[in-house]
């Protein structure tokens, strides 16, 4: 199996984040907002045990 083909972009305006994925001519897209993204990184981090770094917990 190939690996696969992954595109990123950055909204200037909004801060979103753009991801395309191909692999074997088959595409998926991921848009994610900058809320949507720092609660995932939030998510991220409790799931490996980490300390966050941000207002809430400051």
């Amino acid at each position: 199996m190939k690996k696969p083909k992954v595109e990123r972009r950055v909204n200037r305006e909004t801060g979103g984040i753009y991801f395309k994925v191909t692999r074997e001519g088959t595409s998926a897209f991921l848009l994610l907002s900058p809320e949507e993204l720092f609660e995932l990184a939030n998510q991220s981090i409790d799931a490996l045990g980490g300390t966050r770094n941000d207002q809430s917990t400051q």
